[in-house]
């Protein structure tokens, strides 16, 4: 057996997963900066940051692994290549090599310009029309985000979610925005569709700084209490409309300051930058004094995908150094409670629950109609009698 020298075995660590996979036969999809695996669609990488992501995790070596930026991990991983022929497999393909100064070039990147990269319409109509009949969600509460300027629509009447900074300390007036993620407002025929099972467009854009999210808070005012993380925008406007009686009343925002994060997917890295942010500005707003870690909320999909990241979520946290007690005491699940044939995520519980009310409300109506007419009848048996 060849043994390779160090050099050697850095340079496969360090080549192209993408280029490497398609040498292997690989069929990939493009989505902005993302690629989609055409057969596997829960494998993602982000060309941005040179990085697979498994959002169904892949049992390798006795561990979940979900995502991995080294070549060699995937040689062996996926196609059961021992570690010395892995490092002949890949350094005998033609996938060049990422340039080990390339993470640190990553974070000099320049930074997100929303009015260069986005150009936004006059008004929201197609946008508000999509979120509140199609998606049911509560106009008031788009209203409200579109004037606090989170949601926009651009000039191809996309909705544009918009990803403010999360800065360490609280901040007032308007925050910069690093990343955007656009949802499309006009139904995709089937047959021109990239992936079958969306019927609306929806891109990251390509220029998102690393780890930007959409996100929403009560108030910047308080320490954050809970931070409730979900796969998607909609699903966080899904949520809120689905308890807004509870959220925005008087008593709950006296004892609770949530905020709202979605990742744009199923990601470790979006949450982890985001929660230090947020204890970091619970340490200034407490002064170090009270319990400045904030319970983490996994508010994912309820199907097979998000429960597998609801458990390796936990077990990436290890890794990182959290403790089980912390585990156990700060991270919960709050997936939506639908069967599994009716729907999976927030948005699909909101519109049975506006149904299920609809339903309701015709009942209550139809009985008091009978109610009614018993009434009148009886009257008029007894003006007759």
């Amino acid at each position: 057996m060849k043994f390779y020298t160090e050099t050697q075995v850095e340079q496969a660590r360090n080549t192209n997963i993408l280029e490497y996979m398609i040498a292997h036969g690989e069929d990939f999809i493009k989505e902005g900066r993302y690629f989609r695996h055409s057969e596997h669609s829960s494998w993602v990488f982000d060309d941005r940051n040179k990085m697979i992501y498994f959002n169904k995790s892949i049992q390798y070596d006795g561990k979940d692994v979900r995502q991995t930026s080294n070549c060699l991990t995937i040689a062996m991983m996926l196609y059961d290549l021992p570690f010395q022929e892995a490092v002949g497999d890949v350094l005998g393909t033609d996938a060049s090599e990422v340039s080990p100064q390339f993470f640190a070039q990553q974070e000099n990147a320049s930074v997100f310009n929303y009015h260069k990269e986005v150009h936004e319409a006059q008004n929201f109509a197609k946008g508000l029309a999509y979120l509140t009949k199609e998606r049911e969600l509560d106009p008031k509460l788009v209203t409200d985000l579109y004037m606090k300027g989170l949601i926009r629509q651009d000039v191809r009447q996309n909705i544009v979610f918009k990803m403010l900074e999360r800065s360490e300390v609280s901040q007032q007036g308007k925050l910069r925005c690093n990343g955007v993620e656009l949802r499309g407002t006009t139904k995709i025929p089937k047959q021109k569709r990239l992936i079958k099972d969306r019927p609306y467009f929806m891109k990251l854009h390509e220029n998102n700084e690393l780890n930007a999210s959409f996100h929403v808070r009560m108030t910047h005012r308080k320490p954050t209490t809970e931070l409730k993380i979900f796969e998607a925008p909609i699903e966080v406007l899904s949520y809120i409309s689905l308890y807004k009686a509870t959220i925005f009343s008087d008593d709950y925002a006296k004892e609770n300051n949530v905020e709202f994060l979605s990742m744009h997917g199923l990601k470790y890295n979006p949450v982890h930058a985001f929660y230090e942010k947020v204890v970091a500005n619970n340490k200034v707003l407490t002064e170090n004094s009270l319990e400045f870690y904030p319970q983490m909320t996994l508010c994912v999909n309820n199907d097979e995908a998000g429960r597998e990241f609801a458990q390796s979520f936990r077990k990436n946290l290890l890794h990182l150094g959290y403790s089980e007690h912390f585990i156990q005491a700060k991270v919960r699940d709050e997936l939506p409670k639908i069967e599994e044939e009716k729907g999976k995520d927030f948005n699909d519980l909101l519109k049975l629950t506006h149904q299920e009310e609809a339903k309701q409300k015709k009942r209550s109506e139809s009985k008091e109609n009978v109610q009614q007419t018993t009434s009148s009848t009886i009257v008029t048996q007894q003006m007759t009698s």
